[in-house]
């Protein structure tokens, strides 16, 4: 339906979904689905729903959702509430242990992260999309993904950081996703219709596969891993290829 809308007034959205209207780009080629999340945090008068979850993003593989961000699965003052609100409960990154925007209370937002720039390149074949945001000013994320139809490439960047430690990259995991080790940055990642694997490559880094939940509705929760990047450099890059 909003697709048939876009079309009556004349906005160009087929396959996609463009950022510069609603700061989410959605982008299917062949079997693979991503979303990526380049938005503000709104809505900015009143943005008590809003997670810090700048420059997060969701894949899909046909019809097994692979990368997942928490979900939602109770409001109120929680602990868990503001977990499941935190950066670390997103597929992007933290820096020494901070959100990217100031969650708190069950419906609060205080300092909000800005995505200062923002690049988006869509065709048939590929789509690059670039953005930086400074919920860690003095220190800006940069996030740059490159989705083909059997690869997805994260590049991520911390530019003015003081120090190289406390930088982490959260990759959450479908709970039917099955994840192996293969090597040091190397995993298979498995599921009743298919596969994939995933490599990691970053200067003196370490990553840890972590229990975790994820909450597709509202008071459903569901046991999933977590993959936690440790990096100490100013940059790291994340490698999925998945078969046809």
């Amino acid at each position: 339906s909003l697709l048939s809308y876009a079309r009556q007034l004349d906005i160009g959205f087929e396959n996609h979904v463009n950022a510069e209207y609603s700061g989410y780009v959605v982008q299917t080629l062949g079997d693979a689905k991503l979303i990526c999340d380049v938005a503000e945090v709104g809505p900015a008068f009143q943005p008590g729903h809003a997670h810090a979850d700048t420059l997060s993003f969701e894949l899909s593989l046909g019809l097994q959702r692979v990368f997942v961000n928490s979900g939602t699965s109770e409001y109120g003052a929680s602990e868990e509430r503001l977990r499941q609100r935190s950066t670390p409960a997103h597929n992007t990154v933290a820096l020494e242990g901070k959100n990217s925007s100031d969650v708190w209370s069950g419906f609060r937002v205080g300092r909000q992260a800005k995505v200062i720039t923002k690049k988006v390149q869509l065709s048939d074949g590929e789509a690059i999309v670039e953005a930086t945001h400074d919920g860690y000013k003095p220190a800006l994320h940069h996030r740059k993904w490159t989705f083909t139809p059997n690869q997805l490439v994260i590049k991520d960047s911390l530019l003015g950081a003081k120090t190289n430690a406390g930088k982490k990259s959260y990759l959450h995991f479908h709970p039917d996703i099955n994840v192996t080790l293969e090597s040091e940055f190397s995993y298979q990642l498995e599921w009743p219709s298919g596969k994939a694997k995933l490599s990691i490559t970053a200067q003196d880094a370490n990553a840890v596969l972590e229990q975790s939940t994820w909450h597709p509705g509202f008071g459903k929760v569901m046991k999933n891993k977590c993959l936690v990047l440790t990096w100490h450099s100013e940059q790291t890059e994340i490698v999925m290829n998945w078969e046809e």
